[in-house]
């Protein structure tokens, strides 16, 4: 699945195929946070390997969008066992995701490059939050060589600083 937008391209990889979207609740009367909800789509991803792997590029790293589309899809894979409850995601850039799918509770265990990931550091959206990366409220902060990036969604666009 790709999403564009003027100066990003997103490669969504669900776990499994029985994904959809849900429109958001607008007009609707909404309390507390959902408000925020009200211009968005939610990709809900059902079923014993919830979830996704997110790949997001700049545009200009890619001729067009299509280029960006095969080399997404022949880069990137994604493998899961059914018996062991794993799943195991390479990004284009050579990066790997497992994820441990347990029964006997509400999150999985998981590895990236091979070090494993604790659910210390994951924000209470379930979004992994780091000194590199943080999200949550429609806004993306990226941290990288002492350059911060950040990335809000609104319902006029992608404001961007």
């Amino acid at each position: 699945m790709f999403l564009r937008s003027d100066r990003v391209y997103l490669a969504i990889t669900p776990f499994s195929n029985e994904h959809y979207w849900i429109d958001s609740l607008a007009g609707n009367s909404n309390s507390g946070n959902t408000d925020q909800f009200q211009d968005y789509a939610i990709l809900v991803v059902p079923g014993p390997f919830s979830g996704y792997a997110l790949e997001v590029h700049e545009s200009d790293s890619f001729l067009n969008v299509e280029e960006f589309m095969q080399r997404m899809q022949a880069e990137s894979d994604l493998k899961i066992n059914v018996r062991s409850r794993i799943e195991k995601y390479r990004s284009s850039s050579g990066d790997s995701l497992e994820m441990v799918y347990r029964g006997d509770a509400l999150h999985a265990t998981g590895r990236i490059n091979e070090k494993e990931v604790t659910f210390t550091d994951w924000s209470p959206a379930g979004v992994y939050t780091s000194d590199v990366l943080a999200i949550g409220e429609g806004v993306l902060r990226l941290k990288l060589g002492g350059k911060v990036q950040t990335m809000k969604w609104t319902k006029n666009g992608i404001e961007r600083n």
